[in-house]
């Protein structure tokens, strides 16, 4: 029985699009496009019903039209995920609202429709296209598609077994209990830890996400901590060396979790391997980002743009870059001894199937939850992800202080920088009178904030201190005594009142 046919209306065209190109470059896709239009509805589509309209729903793409059978909400959502069974490594995916499986390697004869395996003895693994169709009633050479998507053939990170039937909650409480066997941790890292892993799981629904930076002396349990994350992350894999080309086009495929051990000593080493993981952590924490490379001879190197996003956690005695502070959630680690120091990899592989199950039965579905109260868009950015799957495990508490630790770490770091000098001098200058009247001030002098921080009246202190105005969005203006701020303009008053209340008050 074919399955009846959906009519909807666009309403994001840009998503849409996107969605087409998907389609058009997926080997394994079979989607049909119909276009329509009535005089009640206008123009929109026509298509077999398929597990894809759930997801176009859910993410605000697509809606129904009103001259269209009805729809069931599908129960699982999701593409192929490599498993791995007694029988091998198989596939896994969701189709019209239950999960399909099959096994990896096999090839279809595009002519009889037999099905046969590929992998060769003598190819260490390797999935190699069978040369010729194995029903003697067809003998067809060379016509052979994929069952499953060839990118996936050769998973490098830990594949998961059968997805096992869980809840939520049953998978935060595992993780739980898995972490606080082999690690130490604050009691309120348990719950992050766990919260951010469950998030990985759900990397497809997120437009940021936050790094987890572990920093500690050497010996205080930080490789072990990315090893629990290796065990249970989505597609976790850890590095150690690495050419650029094959990491960007390894976390543009796969979308891996990145995990890298002494971050430090490796973007310091001058070396390829270095070079990629640096260029990883600037621009992996937002969708969108990218990182621009040449390409190889046969493109004639013309450039290639490579999307980097996804979780990463890394390890190191400081954070080497200083930008990464404000994309990372970060543990200060002591050295301890775990109740165990050997990973149980059984109860890991466990892990991973909940964890699976949950993707297939959460993604796209999460109402997306935000720290409203935050003021910090760059933290709003980083913890959505974490409220969103936090949303109903009863452990908000862990999450709002982490993230009022992280905005007193940054009000603080803001009151000893430059800027918060110079607004301090010019809220003293504000109260004061100007010498020789009573009357309010017009005028704040670049001499006279010189003159408050304690600097020599030169030139340069003229410029470090205008340009830091600048920077801060406070005009200066010349007049006869030299230049100055304006502070008679209510709205150059309104920045700077502002500007104390954030460096001073």
């Amino acid at each position: 029985m074919s399955p009846p046919l959906i009519r909807f209306n666009v309403i994001n065209y840009k998503k849409f699009r996107e969605l087409l190109n998907e389609f058009e470059t997926d080997p394994l896709s079979t989607h049909h496009l119909t276009k329509i239009e009535s005089e009640d509805e206008g123009i929109g589509y026509e298509t077999p019903d398929d597990i894809w309209i759930s997801s176009a729903i859910n993410l605000g793409i697509i809606e129904i039209r009103n001259d269209s059978p009805s729809i069931d909400q599908r129960m699982v959502i999701g593409g192929h995920e490599v498993i791995l069974n007694s029988n091998g490594l198989e596939w896994v995916r969701a189709q019209d609202g239950r999960l399909a499986y099959g096994k990896m390697g096999e090839w279809e004869c595009s002519g009889c429709g037999t099905v046969q395996e590929g992998a060769h003895p003598f190819t260490k693994g390797k999935v190699v296209k069978p040369y010729k169709c194995s029903n003697p009633g067809c003998g067809r050479k060379d016509k052979f598609r994929l069952t499953s998507p060839p990118h996936l053939q050769r998973p490098v990170w830990l594949v998961p077994g059968k997805p096992k039937e869980c809840t939520d909650t049953e998978v935060f409480e595992h993780l739980l209990e898995f972490y606080h066997q082999h690690l130490v941790l604050k009691e309120h890292e348990y719950d992050i830890l766990a919260l951010w892993v469950m998030a990985s799981w759900l990397v497809d629904d997120f437009h940021t996400c936050p790094y987890l930076a572990l920093i500690a002396p050497k010996s205080s349990g930080k490789t072990q901590v990315l090893e629990a994350i290796r065990q249970t992350a989505y597609r976790a894999y850890a590095t150690s060396s690495v050419t650029p080309a094959a990491l960007f086009r390894s976390i543009e495929m796969w979308h891996l979790t990145l995990c890298i051990d002494e971050a430090q000593d490796l973007i310091n080493s001058n070396t390829e391997t270095g070079q990629a993981i640096y260029a990883c952590l600037l621009a992996g924490y937002k969708r969108g980002i990218s990182a621009l490379r040449a390409g190889d001879k046969s493109v004639d190197f013309a450039p290639e743009s490579f999307d980097l996003f996804g979780f990463k956690a890394f390890s190191g005695t400081k954070l080497v870059l200083d930008t990464l502070e404000s994309r990372s959630i970060t543990f200060d680690m002591q050295k301890s001894k775990p109740k165990k120091i050997i990973i149980n990899e059984d109860y890991a592989m466990e892990l991973r199937s909940m964890l699976l199950w949950y993707r297939f039965t959460h993604l796209h579905k999460l109402k997306m939850q935000m720290p409203y109260k935050c003021e910090s868009g760059r933290l709003i950015e980083l913890f959505t992800p974490l409220y969103t799957v936090e949303h109903g495990l009863d452990c908000k508490e862990s999450l709002d202080f982490t993230l009022e630790k992280m905005l007193t770490r940054d009000a603080e770091e803001e009151k000893n920088t430059l800027e918060a000098e110079i607004m301090t001098a010019i809220s003293t200058l504000l109260e004061t009178p100007v010498e020789g009247t009573f009357t309010d001030r017009h005028m704040i002098l670049i001499h006279e904030i010189i003159y408050e921080l304690a600097w020599e009246q030169n030139r340069k202190s003229s410029t470090i201190i205008g340009k830091k105005l600048k920077v801060m969005g406070i005009p200066t203006k010349h007049t006869k005594h030299g230049n100055g701020i304006d502070i008679g303009d209510p709205s150059v008053l309104t920045t700077v009142n502002q500007l104390i209340k954030r460096y001073v008050l």
